[in-house]
């Protein structure tokens, strides 16, 4: 029963994050010029929310809850992020095609991962998973590298990189849930 909780909550988170990727995705292909800087400056003052909260919670705690909390470490942490990514937009744009390359590389790391495990469960299409893993490292690696030199081309690549990212872990979610469901009915009716 707890397994299936966590897998609920890792269907939800799945889904979830698929969600948020393809948005963003969209955002940066319909309105690529403007969306970076625009996510970049929502990103900044969001930190510096978060940040200004956790200073306030600090000062409204109990001293032993704040000191196991560290809210104000936190907080002052999370402002001068928040501080530095609206000083420095231009620096972080420059930065944001090997920061998503990188996290599409990791992820499809966890892609392959998945199809290999899902070839041990003889899942069919395990290799779709496979297929997936392998063009979102290829995806990721081309913004490693970064042959584009306009900012809106790049944005058009990042978003498409990011609809293509959550479709695949959409397409894994769905091949290892089927898979675990066909587990689990045939371990009940199992003499």
């Amino acid at each position: 029963m707890v397994m299936d909780s966590k897998k609920k909550r890792f269907d939800l988170y799945s889904l979830l994050l698929s969600v948020v990727y393809v948005a963003l995705g969209l955002v940066l292909i319909i309105w690529p010029d403007t969306s970076a800087r625009a996510i970049c400056s929502a990103l900044g003052v969001l930190l510096l929310l978060a940040g200004g909260f956790h200073v306030i919670s600090y000062f409204m705690q109990s001293h032993y809850s704040s000191m196991i909390r560290q809210s104000l470490t936190i907080g002052l942490v999370l402002l001068l992020l928040g501080a530095f990514i609206l000083l420095r937009t231009d620096d972080i744009l420059k930065a944001m095609p090997f920061v998503f390359g990188i996290l599409l590389v990791i992820d499809s790391a966890t892609k392959v991962q998945a199809a290999f495990d899902l070839r041990r469960l003889q899942a069919p299409y395990w290799y779709a998973a496979l297929l997936i893993g392998i063009v979102t490292a290829i995806l990721g690696i081309i913004l490693v590298v970064n042959p584009f030199t306009a900012i809106v081309v790049l944005n058009i690549f990042i978003g498409a990189s990011l609809i293509i990212n959550a479709v695949s872990n959409l397409i894994s979610s769905i091949l290892l849930s089927h898979k675990y469901k066909s587990m689990d009915n045939a371990e009940h009716w199992d003499p």
